[in-house]
C-alpha cells in the first residue's frame, strides 16, 4: 500500500473534501503510486475544486510515453473509484485529451 509525502498531503489538504475522500481512496487500491503535485492556486477556488497528480515516480521515459501508459493506467483506476463512490470527475486525459494531470471536481 502507498502512502503520501508530506508535500502531497498538503496539497491534498487544500482541495475540496470531495477530492480528498477520492484521492485518499484511490491510492488505497493504486497499481501505481502517485503524487499530488498541485491543489489550491490563484486560479482555483478555496478549498480547491480541481488538483494536479501525476505517477510516482514519473521518469524521463515516462515523459516521452506517447500513449502515456502510466497515467492511463491510473486515471482509469480513479475514474472506477469516483464512480464507486459517486463523486462526478473529469480528468484532463482521459475526458479532454489533453491534460492528463488535471482531475476537476463536477458540482
Amino acid at each position: 500500500m502507498f502512502e503520501f509525502s508530506i508535500k502531497s498531503q498538503n496539497n491534498r489538504d487544500t482541495c475540496h473534501p470531495n477530492l480528498i475522500v477520492l484521492f485518499d481512496t484511490a491510492l488505497k487500491t493504486s497499481p501505481i503510486d502517485f503524487s499530488i503535485i498541485c491543489g489550491y492556486s490563484k486560479l482555483n477556488s478555496s478549498p480547491s475544486l480541481a488538483a494536479d497528480i501525476q505517477p510516482y515516480p514519473y521518469t524521463d521515459e515516462d515523459k516521452k510515453d506517447i500513449n502515456h501508459t502510466k497515467f492511463r493506467e491510473l486515471s482509469l483506476h480513479i475514474k472506477k473509484v469516483a464512480k464507486d463512490l459517486g463523486i462526478p470527475v473529469i480528468n484532463g486525459g482521459l475526458d479532454r485529451d489533453y491534460d492528463w494531470f488535471h482531475w476537476e471536481l463536477v458540482l
